[in-house]
């Protein structure tokens, strides 16, 4: 239990009623230990001693506490608990870091551009809030470290988050660089919403990385899309569902595709048979997912016979007509068949160009189909 005469020991004005003690003014050691505060604490104005960097408080045992407008670069709290919530406001601190606590619940508002937030083996058992921040980078560190729900409120700029904890439910308003380790797992995503273009471009980052790690790395960013997918799915958003289902696929074909294998004739095999079902599912089926996808691929397959055609005409016969070999093809493709043909060499691609057209008119209408429904 906190006594007066321990306020008076961290020489600095206080208040004290009974709930709130109010500390402001210059403190005169920037290390404050083994205190234990039965009453709220509200720490505002605080200036630190010349030449030091950081406030640091060890072994000490809070209620609720506030920090306000605290005048170190950083802020620092090792084997502490703090049974409420502390809350961060106005800080002119760069960082604020937690080592060996365990916290009930932490809010970050309004903190310093550009601040860094890290938490290693600590445990939030409530609520991690960053709310109207401008953090920067948060990570959530490693050993027996875990956090019950992280909630990011739409004025967080989060750039990047680390994981490497157990985050039971993660709440974001737009999509950070998530970097998740060995360790590290979000059972439940919620992001209000996702492009496709956020998510390619952390399959880049990670793709930039050696050799070595990148197949684990994809793993993991695989459960994040994974956890998203079924977050939307379950939220009836279809839209940014099939994003996500797209980069599901799109991130499984390149895990199998960069997977290690000693036998250097079967890793040829394996990575001819992914760049395969890349060129051919991926980039002209769109996974069954897009419609754009098979639309520009029968375009340009109908194009491709036409122009062959058009080649073949002009070895066996003179005047024809473009047009008429567009027309072919586009007969053949969609019908099968065509009028009788007064050129022969027609019938040279007529069972290839038909079988083609049966193939992907029987995927585009299940992807069509596919897209009413939802």
């Amino acid at each position: 239990m906190l006594k007066e005469a321990d306020l008076n020991e961290l020489g600095l004005p206080y208040s004290l009623d009974s709930e709130t003690i109010h500390i402001s003014g210059g403190l005169e050691s920037f290390d404050i230990h083994g205190r234990e505060f039965s009453h709220a604490v509200i720490l505002e104005n605080i200036r630190v001693p010349s030449g030091a960097d950081a406030l640091t408080f060890r072994d000490c045992a809070f209620r609720d506490i506030t920090l306000k407008k605290i005048g170190a670069k950083a802020v620092t709290f090792v084997n502490c608990t703090i049974t409420g919530t502390l809350y961060t406001y106005m800080g002119s601190f760069e960082r604020i870091s937690f080592r060996d606590c365990n916290i009930g619940e932490l809010t970050i508002e309004c903190a310093r551009e550009g601040l860094n937030a890290s938490l290693t083996s600590t445990k939030v058992n409530d609520t991690l809030l960053i709310r109207a921040s401008a953090v920067a980078r948060l990570e959530l560190g490693t050993n027996a470290s875990y956090c019950a729900r992280l909630v990011l409120d739409r004025g967080s700029t989060l750039e990047e988050l680390k994981v490497q904890c157990h985050v039971s439910y993660a709440k974001l308003p737009t999509l950070p660089r998530i970097r998740i380790s060995d360790f590290g797992a979000i059972a439940r995503l919620s992001v209000k919403s996702v492009s496709e273009k956020e998510l390619r471009s952390m399959e880049r980052d990670i793709c930039r990385e050696s050799a070595h790690s990148m197949n684990g790395s994809l793993r993991h960013f695989l459960s994040l899309l994974l956890s998203m997918y079924e977050e939307f799915e379950a939220n009836k958003m279809f839209a940014e569902s099939d994003v996500c289902l797209y980069m599901i696929r799109r991130v499984n074909i390149r895990i199998k595709k960069t997977a290690r294998d000693k036998n250097k004739l079967r890793r040829a095999f394996n990575i001819a048979y992914c760049s395969l079902v890349q060129l051919v599912i991926e980039h002209c089926f769109g996974w069954g997912i897009r419609v754009i996808n098979n639309v520009v691929t029968m375009l340009c397959m109908i194009s491709a016979f036409a122009v062959s055609y058009f080649i073949s005409a002009l070895k066996t016969a003179s005047g024809i007509s473009p047009f008429i070999c567009f027309e072919t093809a586009v007969n053949r493709f969609f019908l099968g068949c065509v009028y009788d043909d007064p050129y022969q060499f027609f019938l040279y691609f007529d069972s290839l160009e038909s079988i083609i057209g049966v193939i992907m008119l029987t995927v585009f209408t299940g992807v069509l189909v596919r897209k009413i429904i939802r």
